[in-house]
Order: structure tokens, then C-alpha cells, then sequence
């Protein structure tokens, strides 16, 4: 792998990570800025608040088993407009309960896997 570092004006510095010819990830980091905050659209919902065990149940419903850290939603309402997670001092458990929403969110027994996450702000 090659990891290429680029620092520019108005970014802190962008990186890619190549295999060969090809670019396995791009991104860019910047310095936190606590005034600068960005504001997401709040959306009203009537639907469903589940609780932890039937989220996880209807999970496995759709073939998705779960355990330990990576079973920290504590509710979410059926169409992933809402959702209370649990911290358990591990970035990748978190993440993948932020996708763990998405599913639900999709009324579909299939199966979904991301191939693509447009952007992340921790």
C-alpha cells in the first residue's frame, strides 16, 4: 500500500491510500472547529419506537446476527429516523451501529452490504 499526504490552503491535508494504481481510500482531515457546527434537517416521525430486543430481532429476521460491542442500539424508530446508541469506547462498534440503523430503515428482507460512505465526521 502507499499513502499519499497532501496539505492545501483551505484543507488541513487530504490522503489517499493506493494498491497498485488504485485508490482503496480518499479523504481528507481538518482541525476541529467547535463554532463551525452542521446543522441536520430534523425530521418528524410517527413510526414505531423498537427497543433493543426487537431490533435486534428483526435483524436476524433479515440474517444479520449481532453480538457484543456491536449490539449497542438501544432503540430506533422503524424507519431510522431516530435512534439511541450506546457508547462503548470503540469507533468501529459505533460506526457499524449507525449502518446498523440504515438496514432497518429499508423495509426488505434482502440482504444489504455499503460499498460506498460519501462522508464521516467524528
Amino acid at each position: 500500500f502507499l499513502v499519499n499526504l497532501c496539505r492545501s490552503k483551505y484543507i488541513q491535508f487530504s490522503f489517499q491510500i493506493l494498491e497498485g494504481d488504485t485508490a482503496v481510500v480518499t479523504g481528507y482531515a481538518r482541525t476541529f472547529n467547535p463554532t463551525h457546527k452542521e446543522t441536520i434537517e430534523e425530521k418528524t416521525s410517527t413510526a414505531t419506537i423498537m427497543k433493543t430486543k426487537d431490533f435486534y430481532k428483526e435483524l436476524r429476521l433479515r440474517g444479520y446476527h449481532y453480538t457484543g460491542l456491536f449490539k449497542s442500539v438501544l432503540e430506533a424508530r422503524a424507519d431510522g429516523t431516530h435512534a439511541k446508541i450506546q457508547w462503548k469506547g470503540n469507533w468501529v462498534a459505533f460506526l457499524d451501529c449507525l449502518l446498523q440503523i440504515g438496514i432497518i430503515a429499508v423495509d426488505t428482507r434482502s440482504l444489504m452490504v455499503p460499498t460506498a460512505i460519501e462522508k464521516i465526521s467524528i
